[in-house]
């Protein structure tokens, strides 16, 4: 289940011999070590194939995900196992991971998150003490953590993603982008290893050459000796990046796309595919919202199901494009958003964005919702202003990539025993990621870099048609007009009824902030054709998904 846990505390007293009780009892088979100041428990079903746990004399250091040093992930781990913990080793590390490194001689007790936090560390104070883990339901479970942070459930609720450091858990805190915390005997101290830096900026021209450079070489570090891989392949540009790059290195590869008959993704999909000779399976779902990609992987990608499963040296690590549409397209920046960032308004940015996103409250399901989206909102340009001494297009890029992106994975890697994969993430490397940040934003703005990139870097992978975004460069090659995008679907009735039961789950549960006669009349109204109110109802199941 790749779970990383466990407890520290300057002074051990009687009650906390009841948290490191507990997390043994609840984990019987990790890997652990305990002394007068630490417990520290692993338990991984090891997906990179190179262990999670390493330990040189009195030194631990666990790893979830990838540093991408080199492409030699045990090497790299035991270059970071040394008695004290130097981020500067980390410079030019490119994938995405947390480690937690503990010296047990000097009792120093590091937690490191990667630049963005995709994978990221939550911790608590408990006892006197600090809990932690990289995943929030354990954590709260094992604190007792009965209340909920409402604001960030309402976060969640409009926009899928919560802001900055929240978690729907109230005094559990997520880790900042970056963030490196150390503890020990003389307190606690939070820092950041990495932060983003606008210097001498990158033309276009300049810019296009070090994104290529960036991506083949994370590509290379994930491949390391590995010949033969397995990738989603949707209709879009990200996974046809990557499959096109593995294919440049002649990697054995075969595809997986999850899509609704008829749609234009299954059918941008199979033309590539069929273009390149490229072995591609497709498993038609109803309700391509229903469950994450990463959960639907976990159910069909199996070695019962898929004989190339076994031809795989590492068959639970995935390919995924996650990171390419927001970080290279600039998706979520609209012709208004780029309007009121030419203007230089922070507070005009905001409100496009909300009106972008749809992100209103349902003012008759939320007690005092007028005043709660004044919050939210006020919340959201905080957020922005923490990169207030940058031009705003630059902010506005570190908002969308420390909020959005940031929770991107994590909200996945939090369900993670679900479906016990890992996944490639090559969109996500720093060095990638600090060639977008060099060039004009405005150049990235609907896919423009990015359109500059393949057309130059990957031309073959134009040869078929492909599924681009509303408003951004559109794809100049024919498509039949009987197609649609997979969300432009009607809801199945399966999903409808799925939302109807949240909502009378919410209203048995009744937290108190939604307002319990507003979701029976819609979920009454759903059920019996009435009206749709299928967006409320979500918004409902998003609410309470915690």
């Amino acid at each position: 289940m790749s779970l990383i846990m466990g407890f520290y505390t300057p002074q051990w007293q009687a009650q906390h011999h009841k948290i490191a009780h507990a997390l043994g009892e609840r984990y019987p088979f990790a890997r652990c070590i305990k002394d007068d100041h630490c417990v520290l428990l692993c338990d991984s079903e090891d997906n990179w194939g190179s262990g999670d746990w390493h330990q040189r004399g009195e030194v631990v250091l666990c790893c979830f995900g990838h540093p991408l040093l080199s492409g030699d992930r045990h090497r790299d781990l035991i270059r970071l196992t040394h008695e004290e913990f130097d981020p500067v080793r980390l410079n030019d590390a490119q994938g995405s991971y947390l480690l937690v490194h503990y010296n047990r001689l000097k009792q120093k007790l590091t937690l490191c998150a990667d630049p963005l936090s995709l994978r990221p560390f939550y911790t608590m104070e408990l006892g006197g003490g600090i809990l932690f883990s990289n995943r929030m339901k354990p954590l709260a479970e094992i604190a007792g953590v009965v209340d909920r942070n409402k604001a960030a459930q309402l976060e969640y609720a409009l926009l899928g993603y919560t802001l900055g450091s929240h978690t729907p858990y109230a005094g559990l805190r997520a880790s900042r982008p970056g963030e490196m915390l150390s503890i020990d005997s003389g307190g606690l101290q939070r820092s950041r290893h990495h932060s983003w830096r606008y210097g001498v900026p990158l033309d276009e021209d300049q810019g296009v050459l070090a994104l290529d450079w960036a991506f083949k070489q994370a590509v290379g570090r994930y491949c390391g000796d590995d010949s033969a891989f397995v990738s989603t392949l949707s209709g879009g540009l990200d996974s046809r990046v990557i499959a096109t790059e593995l294919m440049r290195r002649r990697a054995d590869i075969h595809c997986l796309n999850f899509s609704r008959e008829q749609s234009l993704d299954l059918w941008c999909a199979q033309s590539f595919a069929q273009h390149h000779q490229l072995p591609l399976s497709v498993v038609e779902v109803e309700d391509t919202q229903a469950l994450s990609c990463e959960q639907r992987l976990g159910q069909h990608w199996t070695p019962e199901t898929f004989d190339h499963y076994h031809n795989v040296e590492r068959p639970r690590l995935i390919w995924s494009g996650n990171g390419g549409s927001v970080c290279v397209g600039l998706v979520f920046t609209s012709s208004s958003v780029l309007e009121a960032i030419a203007q230089g308004d922070p507070e005009a940015v905001i409100d496009a964005y909300i009106e972008q996103q749809q992100a209103h409250v349902p003012l008759a399901l939320v007690s005092d919702g007028a005043n709660e989206q004044l919050r939210f909102k006020e919340r959201l340009m905080a957020a922005l202003g923490e990169h207030g001494h940058l031009p705003m297009g630059k902010a506005w890029q570190l908002f969308l990539w420390e909020n959005d992106q940031h929770q991107h994975v994590a909200v996945p890697f939090e369900e993670m025993e679900q479906f016990n994969l890992d996944f490639y993430l090559p969109f996500y490397a720093k060095g990638v990621l600090e060639a977008m940040f060099a060039m004009p934003m405005e150049a990235a703005a609907r896919h423009g870099v990015y359109m500059s990139w393949v057309n130059r870097c990957y031309p073959q992978m134009l040869a078929t048609p492909w599924q681009t975004y509303p408003g951004h460069i559109p794809c100049p090659l024919a498509i039949p007009e009987s197609l649609q995008h997979q969300w432009q679907f009607r809801l199945p009735r399966g999903t409808r009824h799925h939302l109807q039961r949240k909502g009378w789950q919410a209203i048995l549960r009744g937290q108190g902030t939604l307002n319990k006669g507003a979701i029976a009349a819609r979920c009454l109204a759903d059920l019996l054709g009435v009206r749709d109110t299928s967006a409320h109802l979500k918004f409902v199941a998003q609410y309470e998904r915690w």
